[in-house]
């Protein structure tokens, strides 16, 4: 599942749009699929099945590891609903002090940042509220062994 690279990552695994299905055996519904200029929009896209909502929360580095301790890209381990704090510049999708938010990957590989399955970029905070404005919400990964 993951490389000492990227590209072995890519290579080494079969998750793609056709394999990262939902718990309903569905493909998630990703780039492109059902554009609509409210998917970032989260009082549409919760009650909107076919909104984009292809990003995975991971947390990870490409390889699959944690972050170091200091960055903390999981929304302090998955119990924040933290935003970044508006008085401070913006700084993208990048976490840091005042910068909450939590590491994303793409079941279909489409998207900003490296379109890594599992470490692509970072949400733009930890509400609810953020997770549709890069496309996503809220969805992890589960693996099972048939």
């Amino acid at each position: 599942m993951h490389g000492d690279t990227l590209e072995l990552a890519r290579l080494g695994n079969n998750l793609t749009k056709q394999s990262g299905l939902t718990e309903k055996g569905q493909i998630v519904p990703g780039l492109n699929d059902f554009p609509d200029p409210r998917d970032n929009d989260w009082d549409w896209v919760k009650t909107t099945p076919y909104s984009n909502r292809h990003e995975m929360l991971t947390g990870t580095q490409p390889g699959g590891t944690a972050f170091p301790p200091d960055l903390d890209y999981t929304c302090d381990n998955w119990t924040s609903n933290k935003d970044p704090d508006p008085s401070l510049p913006p700084q993208g999708l990048t976490a840091g002090p005042g910068r909450p938010n939590a590491q994303i990957g793409f079941p279909d590989r489409n998207g900003g940042g490296n379109g890594s399955w599992n470490s692509s970029h970072g949400t733009r905070g930890c509400s609810q509220r953020s997770l549709p404005r890069t496309h996503g919400v809220g969805m992890f990964y589960c693996f099972a062994i048939n």
